[in-house]
């Protein structure tokens, strides 16, 4: 499986292309992703199970992601009450997605970070407008994604005591995000 996975690898790199526009955006994305999936399909060993998912644990998993998502998603256009530079900045390279000028998510944009991120700031600007709570978003949700893992991964590693614990903590925790 790792060789279709290289093959997938390198046809998503010419898929991609090195610009600003991808050559071909199925090609390049759709490499990656099964290039992605294979590999983990090659190094996934089936004599370890993976953990048992109770429907406990993915109540409260939701639950704190939910909780999360509401914290971190109150006031987030007002705190903090300056809108730094660097957010603005992240925020121009992601109207570039917006405005056809770049769609190759494997480039770099400002300050040479991922492009993958500026797209996904971008359709949080598509849907709730040129906005600071829109730049602001997807680093709510991807804290509200981490405190629901963090949860598991503490009961999992420790027990259900350490996992409530360290959630709680970063559910409240404003700054995490």
């Amino acid at each position: 499986m790792w060789v279709t996975s290289l093959t997938l690898i390198i046809l998503a790199v010419f898929g991609a292309g090195s610009g600003g526009n991808m050559v071909s955006v199925p090609v390049g994305v759709g490499g990656w992703l099964l290039a992605v999936l294979f590999i983990i399909l090659a190094f996934f060993d089936r004599e370890d199970a993976l953990p048992e998912l109770t429907r406990r644990d993915v109540l409260i998993m939701a639950l704190f992601f939910l909780a999360a998502l509401v914290v971190h998603s109150v006031f987030l256009a007002e705190m903090p009450s300056t809108f730094q530079g660097d957010e603005g900045s992240v925020g121009g390279s992601a109207l570039n997605f917006l405005r056809g000028n770049q769609n190759n998510i494997f480039s770099v944009g400002w300050f040479s970070f991922p492009g993958l991120y500026y797209w996904v700031e971008a359709q949080s600007i598509r849907v709730f407008g040129q906005t600071v709570f829109a730049a602001r978003f997807p680093s709510a949700i991807a804290g509200a994604l981490i405190t629901a893992f963090t949860y598991l991964m503490g009961k999992k590693m420790f027990n259900q005591q350490v996992g409530l614990l360290a959630a709680i903590f970063l559910t409240g925790f404003h700054y995490f995000n």
